[in-house]
């Protein structure tokens, strides 16, 4: 019983490694379609596993996927729910969805990208969100100088 215990933890340990990779190893090659597939599978596997921090990671990359790939709203909400995880499990992860959530509100317009913002959160999460993000761009304009 030890033994198969310990086997499905090494299972589970080695699914958490590489099954985000097939789709990094795709994106890196520009197949878009292929990286999708793979995201999502990781995604739906760390979700069974109850893995949050590797669902953050997936999210993320779902995140930029979809924004490199002109779907720039469909990439707001997978970067906004990997946020949320990485703030809550405080994870080092949500720099990554800071930068590109300013990298998508650059790419909409400040106008845009803040109804799309509404349309998924409440007046003070769009709020807080949105003086997080001029925070960071500030702090990256400074590191920039």
């Amino acid at each position: 019983m030890r033994f198969r215990s310990r086997l499905f933890d090494a299972q589970n340990e080695f699914t958490n490694c590489t099954a985000p990779n097939f789709g990094a190893v795709a994106h890196d090659r520009g197949d878009y379609d292929q990286a999708l597939t793979e995201y999502r599978k990781a995604l739906a596997i760390l979700e069974a596993l109850g893995d949050r921090a590797g669902m953050a990671s997936s999210l993320t990359a779902l995140g930029t996927l979809y924004t490199e790939n002109d779907a720039v709203e469909d990439g707001i909400s997978f970067n906004l729910e990997a946020l949320l995880i990485n703030l809550e499990l405080d994870l080092p992860g949500a720099a990554y969805d800071v930068y590109w959530l300013n990298r998508q509100r650059e790419m909409l317009g400040k106008q845009l990208f803040q109804a799309v913002l509404e349309a998924r959160l409440n007046k003070e999460d769009t709020a807080a969100l949105l003086a997080m993000l001029d925070e960071a761009e500030k702090r990256q304009g400074k590191s920039l100088e």
